[in-house]
């Protein structure tokens, strides 16, 4: 995969790795990993992995529109106290904008690959850490996606056997199981994402939009057309669901994962496989 590094830039830190690059604003949680690029194309209004923290009586609907709704979205409920990279992570500590004390540090950590794994194959992690300070909180944390995709496939079944693909009515919301695949506009790669099902209380995924039609390739200057059946499917995550006693830690998980082929199979149960046996996060 090559040298992974986070280069400091003028809007918080690039993550670039291989054929991936992509922008985490730490003071804007809500926006996830956005400006991405696979091969030096661009992925079309991609943010993964966004970060959003209601307070108590808030509802939690308002948390998964798209983080271009507006500054208090981008910002995710959160206020930043301090951020920095540590090798291949990238970590930041919050505290909410109102209504809990508490404290949420996130990591976002790139996955290391086994010896098996294809070459062009990347995980990154969104470690969450929860904690309340003075007294016991009922966080609302949520993590919320959305990308530009010609498809949607979700497990047909709870033992996430086999995968279905979604028409653009559908909305599907789950409680325990958090597991989707989304084949990129204009691409042949596979953005599969997926929580632990021990850390969700909620799961959901809905088209949200139509398609931007075309997009500017970048090594030809000419403007491609994108598939007529692409739209914009966003993704969400309702973690935290028990109440948070005072000085106790509470951890979740979720991860994105990109892998290039024509059909999701068999590609995303290893990779769910792989995340449902990988260790609990421990530390942030």
């Amino acid at each position: 995969m090559g040298q992974i590094r986070w280069e400091e830039v003028g809007n918080g830190f690039r993550l670039v790795c291989g054929p991936f690059c992509a922008v985490v604003d730490p003071s804007r949680p809500g926006c996830g990993l956005h400006e991405l690029e696979i091969e030096d194309r661009k992925v079309p209004g991609a943010h993964l992995l966004g970060i959003r923290w209601a307070a108590p009586q808030q509802d939690c609907a308002v948390l998964m529109r798209p983080a271009s709704s507006g500054e208090m979205l981008q910002r995710g409920g959160c206020v930043l106290r301090d951020c920095w990279t540590c090798g291949a992570n990238l970590l930041a500590e919050y505290v909410p904008q109102v209504g809990e004390d508490a404290s949420l540090v996130a990591r976002w950590r790139l996955v290391p690959s086994s010896p098996d794994s294809p070459p062009n194959f990347l995980s990154l992690d969104l470690l969450l850490s929860l904690q309340s300070i003075e007294f016991e909180t009922y966080a609302q944390v949520c993590v919320v996606s959305c990308l530009e995709a010609e498809g949607a496939w979700v497990p047909t079944d709870e033992g996430c056997r086999q995968l279905q693909p979604l028409e653009a009515r559908d909305k599907v919301q789950c409680a325990r199981v958090p597991v989707v695949c989304l084949k990129i506009a204009g691409s042949n790669w596979w953005y599969q994402e997926m929580a632990h099902p021990s850390d969700v209380a909620e799961a959901g995924i809905q088209a949200q939009g139509g398609s931007s039609g075309s997009e500017l390739d970048r090594n030809t200057g000419e403007r491609v057309s994108l598939s007529g059946s692409s739209g914009y499917w966003g993704t969400w995550y309702r973690l935290f669901s028990e109440r948070v006693e005072r000085g106790l830690i509470l951890r979740a998980r979720v991860r994105g994962r990109f892998f290039p082929a024509v059909t999701p199979e068999p590609f995303w149960r290893d990779g769910w496989q792989a995340f449902l046996e990988a260790p609990p996060p421990l530390g942030d």
